[in-house]
């Protein structure tokens, strides 16, 4: 509150009365600045230790990778509490000390992601087999 009141009386004290602005637009535009730079301040930095992984397979190995590789180092942390740890949103959102809404945003961003790489995927998979099907049904390249 008292961030709001400064900066309602520095908006008052440096309001210029030539400007085409009313005076209630100019305050509130201050605090509401104000305030913002102060919340953006007091976000805490993200710090997260990942317990040391252990795979069962390759494909979980090359799996964690690829996510490790897509991710920001706060979206893995997130990927990782929820899908290898279970925990649930509001765990994670009281672990990072960050609000729930903004765990289920990045749990969407990465769903959206993997997606987007099994479709690439999938795309480039078909792609070869019907390139290997084509290679081996033509009849020019078998004379070869």
């Amino acid at each position: 509150m008292s961030e709001a009141k400064a900066a309602a009386a520095f908006a008052i004290r440096e309001y210029n009365v030539n400007k085409k602005a009313s005076l209630t637009t100019f305050v509130y535009e201050c605090v509401k600045n104000r305030l913002i730079d102060v919340t953006k301040a007091k976000e805490p930095d993200f710090i997260y230790e990942l317990p040391e992984e252990t795979y069962t397979t390759e494909d979980d190995l090359n799996f964690s990778l690829t996510m490790r590789g897509l991710l920001s180092p706060e979206e893995y942390a997130i990927f990782y509490m929820r899908f290898v740890e279970d925990y649930s949103e509001r765990e994670i959102a009281l672990k990072l000390k960050t609000h729930r809404k903004r765990v289920k945003e990045c749990l969407h961003r990465i769903l959206q992601r993997y997606l987007s790489i099994e479709k690439n995927h999938h795309r480039i998979s078909t792609q070869r087999r019907l390139a290997a099907k084509w290679l081996d049904d033509s009849p020019s390249l078998q004379n070869e």
